[in-house]
């Protein structure tokens, strides 16, 4: 298969970029930050690989912002009900980040979106 001209591949990804935005919208999740989708990538990326993280794990990850900071977006991510915060049976006070069904729907019409444009 013949190479896509630059131009056109620009043309794509941003045709691309123009779902996925509509999606969030149109799921009611246009006002979340790009902060807040990192947070939510890596939560979803580490529960998908079977490590789910805890609170406290994802505060010491100093990439995403200051504990304080961190521990706000997981608040704004929990009311948005794209994750939840699951105590552990052993220990009621470690709560386990995982993601809510909000948030894999939102990922599986991401994941259509990008299959089709790799199929281009």
């Amino acid at each position: 298969m013949p190479r896509m001209k630059a131009a056109d591949e620009l043309a794509v990804f941003f045709a691309t970029h123009q779902q996925l935005e509509h999606i969030a919208k149109e799921m009611g999740l246009a006002q979340v930050s790009p902060d807040h989708w990192a947070l939510l990538n890596q939560i979803a990326g580490r529960w998908y690989e079977g490590d789910a993280c805890s609170v406290r794990q994802l505060m010491s990850d100093s990439s995403y912002g200051s504990p304080a900071t961190i521990h706000k977006r997981l608040h704004q991510l929990v009311a948005l009900e794209l994750v939840a915060l699951v105590a552990q049976a052993a220990d009621s006070r470690k709560r386990i980040v995982v993601p809510e069904k909000l948030a894999m729907t939102y990922f599986s019409a991401v994941a259509k979106v990008l299959r089709k444009t790799a199929s281009r």
